[in-house]
């Protein structure tokens, strides 16, 4: 009786062992059938669309190193700052439209101030010509006629010495005594002495030899 204590203990235990490895394994497949083998639906982040909450607070300096701002805070502030640096974008470029506009605008008057300019300077160069043109025939008239003076001059001094020049001595008194010549300087010859009536009538005579016979 002793004996067969210990044996039946074992055969006991034995019989207990198998009965749970039976029922753990009736209770897994349980489970599994259930889909306890397969992961479970994964979370799912919410679209922009599901973003309700606009009025998000900042993170202070002392949070930002554990806290951030969630997601749709995070898109405003991003949104915000393209639509921002989007109207500086759009300010830049109508600048730049109204800059090369004044541009072009200057370069075309520019051009047609140049054109100005260039035709003035040919007009110019023209007058400039002309001038020196008239100088040149005005100078060569002045010498001319200083070369004449001279000429008379001469005369004149001839005339002063008249035992050196006798043909033109007898040429005044010719001509001082043509009757038409005598009333037109009757009237000067009585305030002028006779030698310098003289000398004038030569100088008339040498000025005009054309109306002598």
């Amino acid at each position: 009786m002793l004996v067969s204590s210990p044996i039946c203990l074992m055969l006991f235990s034995f019989v207990c062992m198998n009965e749970s490895l039976k029922t753990g394994n009736v209770q897994e497949g349980e489970f599994i059938a259930e889909g306890g083998g397969v992961r479970g639906p994964r979370i799912v982040e919410g679209h922009h669309s599901a973003c309700k909450e606009t009025d998000w607070p900042f993170c202070s300096d002392e949070d930002w190193n554990y806290k951030c701002p969630s997601g749709c805070r995070m898109k405003g502030l991003i949104d915000e700052v393209n639509q921002d640096f989007t109207n500086r974008i759009n300010k830049l470029k109508n600048s730049l439209f109204d800059y090369q506009k004044n541009n072009k605008d200057s370069s075309s008057l520019t051009g047609n101030v140049m054109e100005l300019v260039r035709g003035d300077f040919a007009t110019g160069n023209n007058n400039d010509n002309t001038f020196s043109q008239v100088s040149e025939d005005l100078r060569s008239r002045i010498e001319i006629l200083k070369r004449k003076v001279l000429e008379q001059v001469q005369h004149i001094q001839l005339l002063l010495t008249p035992e050196e020049t006798p043909h033109l001595k007898a040429r005044a008194l010719k001509w001082q005594v043509r009757p038409e010549v005598k009333r037109n300087t009757k009237s000067s010859e009585e305030h002028i002495p006779p030698k310098e009536a003289m000398l004038e009538l030569a100088l008339l005579s040498s000025l005009f030899p054309q109306c002598l016979p």
